[in-house]
């Protein structure tokens, strides 16, 4: 792996210190990658990907494929991927209890770690209903 990276820092045309700092990694802990005393370890390995965000994993850990993932159709690197947006809540529609109007709900996309679910009531169209509470732990 030592030499991958090497061939990295010659195709960003950069030296072992700028390469360090701009992964975030201690220039003597580099070194002594480069120098094959010692072996990259996970964080080493992150740090690259963090900073070389199309990198392939498959090249950086093994040598296989291209050093780069560009090519058209290939599935993404889900680490490599940026960020979205969070999509707007969707409304769900509730009848009130007159059954006249509809009043809208917002529903929740992602947990909160705050709040836990007491009770999930399902109202069937038949004018019965079944509850479920959640097992505790």
């Amino acid at each position: 792996m030592k030499d991958r990276i090497k061939q990295l820092m010659d195709s960003q045309k950069m030296t072992q210190q700028s390469f360090a700092q701009m992964v975030g990694i201690n220039p003597a802990s580099l070194s002594q990658v480069l120098s094959g005393r010692s072996n990259p370890t996970l964080n080493h390995v992150d740090a690259i990907k963090k900073s070389f965000p199309r990198i392939s994993y498959n090249w950086l850990l093994s040598g296989s494929g291209p050093m780069f993932e560009t090519e058209v159709g290939k599935e993404p690197d889900l680490f490599s991927l940026p960020p979205t947006q969070p999509t707007p809540a969707p409304q769900i529609s509730v009848e009130s209890k007159d059954k006249k109007q509809p009043h809208p709900i917002p529903a929740i996309i992602a947990a909160d770690a705050t709040r836990k679910i007491r009770e999930i009531v399902i109202y069937y169209d038949n004018n019965t209903f079944e509850t479920f509470v959640p097992k505790t732990m």
